[in-house]
């Protein structure tokens, strides 16, 4: 190589080269790097606090990162020696590194590089496997103390809990991520896209996985999938499984204390009462791998509860858009948070969402107008609606409309606020007590808009061809 020609050339040869290094640097894997300490110390105030003023490091030519592993030094070694910063050097699987590392050594510019990185990450069409490689490496990293306030780590915490468990391999997820995983996700606070029942089946499946293939097998064969339990709970044949299971459960008897030992500790964060009694009483409990004190409270919790199979079922309550109980022109988000009208032709219908509102529950969720259309309506509805129409004709809805006003029963009154528009947030403030609900455009609250309204109601929309909004459930 000849020299002189590019200064950054230059100082990639001497980079991490013993003859022209004085430092050692040793690596949390004991591993021994190079640098030259002037240029470090010129680079890096931390580096120069360890090189020139601190007393131990100052009269030593070595100095100790624990926490920083070889690979990911390299890559602050070369942002130090040439400030170049380069995406071929990071990946999922090492991004939270170098982003702690960055962080560590206060190196700002790198640390908004690899902030930007990830959030690529998070939007690529890889985006399950990224996001589960990222997850892990921010459990490794931080292990217990996982700290939502950092953006970073909470963005992809928030896409952690909006991927469905089973499109997860098994092998992909250690213990530690999956315990960090659901002992964070409290019960009231957090919305985790798989329903509880999702989350059991996947510790389960998790378990015997963990132990051969054969016990994957044979429990896979007694835990329908979240689908096929669907199924069962519309069609009321839950009864059927249990006949099945009956029948099949000799061929797990061998492996259940060794599955048990596996997820007990995991097993302690499974909310029962989200799940309903039936499928406990014949998918679950015959597997005997729960403990019948608890069983037996979700069963009472259940006893003096609504007999309703709607009963929310997810952690944080989280909405989604029901695909069965919406108009043949609306789609849907993978996550069936968002709705859009798509047709050739002018056409409004309206949606519900899963989850039904009853037994004098205050809640309040809210609507992103991510595109307007010609019109869209915000409000509720019953079961009986007809979503191949306008919500806001019906006598099954109550909604605020785009045009400015609300609507029950093709009645409409005008609202106090200018009519919303595209970007705008609306906030639904429904109180099952009173059985009202009121409205707020953008945080500005309008007075009760409807009253008397039924035992039991949905979050609904009502949509006209080019109209795009998404649901998000307000913690209280």
């Amino acid at each position: 190589m000849t020299r002189g020609i590019s200064l950054l050339d230059d100082l990639k040869y001497i980079l991490n080269n013993q003859q022209y290094s004085d430092v050692k640097i040793k690596c949390s894997d004991d591993k021994i790097l190079y640098g030259c300490r002037i240029l470090l110390a010129a680079r890096c105030e931390i580096l120069d606090g360890m090189l020139y003023n601190a007393k131990h490091e100052a009269t030593s030519d070595e100095i100790s990162f624990p926490e920083i592993l070889s690979s990911t030094m390299k890559i602050i070694l070369l942002y130090l020696y040439t400030g170049e910063t380069n995406k071929d050097n990071l990946d999922s699987r090492n991004a939270i590194n170098v982003l702690h590392a960055a962080n560590f050594l206060h190196l700002p510019s790198l640390e908004t590089f690899v902030s930007n990185f990830i959030d690529s990450l998070l939007k690529s069409k890889q985006n399950t496997f990224n996001v589960v490689h990222l997850f892990s490496s921010v459990v490794v990293k931080y292990k217990s103390r996982l700290d939502k306030q950092n953006p970073v780590i909470k963005r992809i915490y928030k896409k952690m809990i909006a991927i469905q468990l089973d499109t997860i391999p098994y092998d992909m997820v250690p213990y530690n991520m999956l315990d960090v995983l659901l002992s964070q996700v409290s019960a009231k606070d957090e919305s985790f896209v798989t329903n509880e029942y999702g989350i059991l089946r996947y510790v389960i499946l998790w378990g015997a996985k963990e132990i051969s293939f054969e016990a994957l097998n044979n429990f896979s064969k007694l835990l329908p999938n979240e689908k096929s339990i669907a199924k069962y709970c519309r069609e009321k044949n839950v009864d059927a499984h249990r006949v099945s299971v009956d029948s099949t459960i000799s061929t797990i008897g061998n492996v259940r204390n060794h599955l048990i030992k596996k997820i007990k500790g995991l097993l302690l964060y499974i909310h029962l009462e989200l799940i309903p009694a039936k499928i406990l009483g014949c998918v679950i409990d015959p597997l005997k791998i729960l403990p019948e004190d608890r069983l037996l409270k979700a069963y009472r919790f259940h006893s003096i509860r609504p007999q309703d199979n709607s009963l929310i079922t997810h952690r944080g309550f989280m909405f989604k858009w029901d695909q069965t109980a919406c108009g043949s022109i609306l789609i849907l988000s993978n996550d069936k948070t968002e709705v859009e009208a798509v047709s050739a032709h002018r056409h409004v219908q309206s949606i519900r969402a899963m989850q039904a509102l009853f037994d004098k529950q205050t809640i309040e969720w809210d609507i992103l107008i991510q595109k307007i259309g010609k019109l869209i309506s915000v409000g509720v509805c019953t079961e009986e609606c007809d979503f191949s129409k306008n919500l806001s004709i019906q006598s099954t809805g109550w909604c605020m409309s785009s045009t400015g006003s609300y609507y029950h029963n093709n009645i409409s009154t005008k609202y106090e606020l200018p009519p919303f528009i595209e970007k705008d947030i609306i906030t639904i403030h429904l109180d099952m007590t009173q059985r009202t609900c009121a409205f707020s455009i953008n945080g500005n609250r309008m007075k009760t808009a409807f009253s008397n309204l039924p035992e039991k109601i949905y979050p609904a929309l009502e949509l006209e061809t080019g109209a795009k909004a998404q649901i998000i459930y307000k913690a209280n």
